[in-house]
């Protein structure tokens, strides 16, 4: 992992000061940043915030991908929200989920590890074991797979069909914390059009009215900088406190020098 980093260290000479790095990355991410599992990318017990930290000697925040999308979204996209959610589909499914403006990571870091909950009791086998997941509903590799093989004329209905999946799988979680926002990301050909369009008539013909008077459910429409800019909040909240810190905690791992004295 080490070729990750190949950049020189900051100049300490520098008047520039680096208060920090901050890295999303797949996978179920502890407050250590050590990355207990990302199976897409056959990584385990992976003690990511360390790296950076001693080739840069700042300290270094790790979150999950999603997770920091969805502080993106909270932090520079739509402050009004207080409630609301991110959907990834670049490296199987995930969601990042903030309630009452605060992340929510779960009791074992797992929050939001939707991908292979089971949509399809008798669907194609995923490589989790199991057969049905979400994951192969809905993740741009299978999607993008399912619509090449597929005859022009047949691809929309291919890509409604793939949003019907989601919306019904949303529906209680909406209903469950009355979300306002839900941003659905991915590959604007696949995410946009049927499929985004599926999975609102979905959700709100799954919800009462009340709860889905006021769900906005859209796509980014190629805004890239989603992750960095989530990564970014949460490395001003924990070293400057100039965000309001989005939850108990944090992923911070740094090289002390001998002696030092770290007050939290």
């Amino acid at each position: 992992m080490r070729h990750c980093f190949p950049y020189p260290a900051p100049d300490r000479s520098s008047s520039t000061r680096f208060v920090g790095i901050g890295v999303g990355s797949p996978g179920i991410i502890d407050e250590t940043g050590l990355i207990r599992l990302a199976a897409h990318l056959g990584w385990s017990d992976l003690p990511l915030a360390a790296l950076p930290a001693e080739r840069f000697g700042v300290p270094a925040h790790v979150g999950n991908d999603v997770n920091m999308a969805a502080l993106g979204v909270l932090h520079f996209r739509d402050t009004r929200a207080h409630n609301l959610m991110v959907i990834s589909t670049r490296h199987g499914v995930g969601a990042g989920l903030v309630v009452g403006r605060e992340l929510v990571e779960g009791e074992q870091f797992a929050a939001g590890e939707t991908g292979h909950v089971t949509v399809d009791e008798d669907g194609e086998l995923c490589g989790c074991g199991r057969r049905g997941c979400l994951d192969l509903a809905i993740d741009v590799h299978h999607l993008s797979r399912r619509l090449e093989r597929a005859a022009p004329g047949e691809r929309p209905a291919l890509r409604a069909g793939a949003g019907r999946v989601l919306g019904t799988v949303l529906a209680p979680v909406i209903s469950v914390l009355n979300l306002n926002t839900i941003v659905l990301t991915g590959p604007p050909e696949l995410i946009e059009g049927a499929f985004l369009g599926a999975v609102r008539e979905t959700a709100r013909t799954r919800t009462l009215g009340p709860v889905h008077a006021s769900l906005d459910i859209r796509s980014p429409a190629g805004d890239t900088d989603l992750v960095l800019l989530g990564a970014a909040s949460r490395v001003l909240a924990a070293e400057l406190g100039v965000l309001r810190p989005e939850r108990h905690g944090g992923a911070r791992t740094f090289p002390r020098e001998p002696g030092a004295r770290t007050t939290f």
